[in-house]
């Protein structure tokens, strides 16, 4: 027997929603399924506030559908992505991969901005790197904000994006969460710095920012602590060479 959090318990009585397993999930929610259904719990974070509409919108731009929702504790049921793998799962060549990504980014952009987290909330600490990109943000557009290869799984008709953070901000912030993935990869690539520039112009390109500016939210992105143990700590030093070559932002 599954034990579902007091408000959780509550919702799926009333939704009908009996929960076989509790899957994997990460830093701020707990999520909850069966075979056809997922119940996705927040417990702090975004995930509680802008991510609860966010999952709401992302219905029309390549989410799962949304069954029902409860917007006091952010509790979403929604459809089961089948089968559900991962992007970083599917070990597609990350050119596929990226193309993957890219066509996401393009059916989110658009979508409405009310109720999203504005940059400046969203971190927790404003470096001046962090202030200097959101005074300099040329366009607002509605942010996945989290979208890297676990996020993003194979459903029955396609791509289908999960967990977003909900934010509103600079579209050049957007790939950088599939950039600095998959994690294992990160961790030991001996060509980080070169797959990392070519990512930062291919995304530029497509997106028709600039290059230095996906590198430089890049940086803004790890915090000032990461400890040397951390798998995305090599990328501080590969962000900083690659801000001296591309210092226009």
């Amino acid at each position: 027997m599954i034990n579902l959090p007091i408000a959780a318990q509550e919702c799926a009585d009333q939704w009908g929603f009996v929960a076989t397993e509790e899957l994997i999930s990460g830093n701020c929610s707990r999520v909850f399924a069966n075979g056809c259904q997922v119940l996705k719990v927040p417990f702090q974070g975004e995930e509680l506030t802008s991510g609860y509409w966010a999952a709401l919108k992302l219905v029309d731009a390549g989410g799962p559908a949304v069954i029902a929702s409860n917007p006091e504790h952010g509790i979403v049921l929604m459809d089961r992505v089948i089968p559900g793998t991962s992007l970083v799962d599917a070990n597609l060549p990350d050119g596929e991969a990226r193309r993957v990504a890219l066509g996401i980014i393009a059916r989110i952009q658009g979508l409405p901005t009310e109720n999203a987290m504005p940059m400046a909330q969203f971190f927790d600490v404003i470096t001046p790197l962090r202030q200097k990109l959101i005074d300099t943000t040329p366009s607002l557009k509605f942010l996945h904000g989290d979208l890297h290869h676990g996020n993003i799984l194979r459903g029955e008709n396609g791509w289908v994006v999960i967990d977003p953070k909900g934010l509103v901000g600079d579209p050049a912030y957007e790939p950088v969460a599939f950039m600095r993935n998959p994690i294992e990869w990160v961790a030991v690539a001996p060509n980080l710095l070169e797959v990392t520039r070519f990512r930062a112009e291919w995304f530029a390109h497509a997106l028709g920012v600039k290059p230095g500016r996906i590198i430089a939210w890049g940086r803004a992105n790890l915090d000032e602590d990461t400890p040397p143990d951390d798998p995305w700590f090599r990328l501080i030093a590969v962000y900083e060479t690659l801000m001296a070559e591309y210092p226009e932002i």
